[in-house]
């Protein structure tokens, strides 16, 4: 009787603890940033900022910005420049960090190279003041694959428990342009004022 009883209870225990594991939280979940999904039909709305996608440029070479005599240079890409046109609002307090990647299906990232001061990493975005301008990245052709765009509001270099988005760009098998894709500089949106296709078409 109290060999069956033993067994029972060990039984109990084991289903007990199978059951409680679905409920650990690991250590990566319990830091990672808290991520907001989506696509380009609206804008991704986290705790933290929003961001609505616009347009997406592929070229294999941009024009950006120079020197203050307001000049442009050109810059060839190895591979492609994918950038991706966004408004971005802040919704609680101003935010001076907002690092931004391009995933693709197969989990590879490619991070915003920081070389463009006018592109919106480089940005300040004050609550409720929509910034608009480009995310820019360098990525090998062959490995533009359902890229989605990843933005977290990170508190200095820390992204743990950070606002994040990602944003799914729906492009399949892209094929960038020759024609340079040209970046221009961020700038204050009217709040709910329309982005025309026209303001930075490729040239």
């Amino acid at each position: 009787m109290n060999r069956a009883l033993s067994i029972l209870t060990c039984a109990c225990l084991v289903v007990l603890i199978a059951v409680l594991q679905r409920f650990v939280v690991g250590k990566e979940d319990m830091v990672d940033p808290i991520t907001t999904a989506g696509d380009t039909d609206a804008a991704v709305t986290t705790d933290d900022f929003t961001v609505r996608v616009t347009e997406v440029d592929l070229a294999t070479s941009l024009e950006a910005p120079g020197d203050a005599d307001g000049g442009t240079h050109t810059v060839e890409a190895n591979g492609a420049w994918v950038l991706v046109w966004a408004d971005v609002t802040a919704t609680r307090e101003t935010i001076e960090n907002l690092p931004s990647e391009l995933r693709m299906r197969d989990g590879s990232v490619y991070v915003e190279r920081g070389w463009f001061r006018d592109s919106l990493d480089h940005q300040t975005f004050s609550p409720g003041l929509p910034v608009h301008g480009a995310f820019v990245f360098e990525v090998p052709t062959d490995r533009i694959e359902k890229p989605a765009l990843v933005v977290t509001h990170a508190f200095g270099y820390d992204s743990r428990l950070g606002a994040q988005a990602k944003v799914d760009l729906g492009l399949e098998n892209p094929e960038p342009t020759d024609r340079p894709a040209t970046l221009l500089p961020a700038e204050l949106r009217a709040d709910g004022a329309e982005t025309g296709e026209d303001d930075h078409a490729s040239t």
